[in-house]
């Protein structure tokens, strides 16, 4: 084999890789690594997608699994996904399945009660272990599955986000029997 041809080889190869590579970690379509998880429910099959799974134990109050949102009253990207996940956290918070927080850390309060409830030192140490870098919004789901940023913003997609919010707390309902 010529020089010229292994110059060729070893780019077509180095190509093929960035592309994978891309394909994998970057692209809308990218399912994360350890998050293949697939849920069955009557007629449809929700996937999870964007959220990470550490593989732990999923994190309860009172028999019920916690789920959290940590944001800012400033974030657009905050701002953008705030309603979805209100109304489908709400949904299970009605039906006693499940706790739900939605923290925003600048004015230091859970919207999702009347009251004025201040971020515990506890949830904030969540927020830390989760999301060392501090970046919102940020999920929390179970303190098994977890997700910085919005998965579906770019498409403009908020019924994606409450699909996958629906199959996370599904699956973390699940797990906590």
């Amino acid at each position: 084999m010529e020089d010229q041809d292994k110059v060729k080889l070893i780019l077509g190869v180095l190509l093929m890789a960035l592309l994978l590579f891309y394909l994998t970690a970057y692209s809308p379509l990218a399912v994360p690594s350890g998050t293949s998880t697939t849920i069955q429910q009557t007629t449809t099959t929700l996937a999870i997608r964007t959220f990470k799974d550490n593989l732990g134990p999923i994190e309860t109050k009172n028999g019920k699994p916690v789920i959290r949102m940590f944001s800012t009253t400033w974030c657009s990207h905050c701002k953008w996904v705030k309603d979805a996940y209100e109304e489908t956290v709400m949904e299970y918070v009605n039906r006693s399945q499940i706790i739900a927080y939605h923290w925003e850390m600048d004015i230091d309060d859970d919207t999702l009660r009347d009251e004025k409830i201040p971020v515990p030192e506890s949830e904030k140490e969540v927020f830390r272990k989760f999301n060392p870098g501090g970046g919102v919004p940020t999920f929390v789901f179970g303190s098994r599955f977890y997700r910085i940023g919005n998965g579906y913003e770019r498409e403009k997609d908020l019924d994606a986000e409450k699909a996958e919010f629906r199959a996370v707390i599904e699956e973390v309902i699940r797990l906590a029997r």
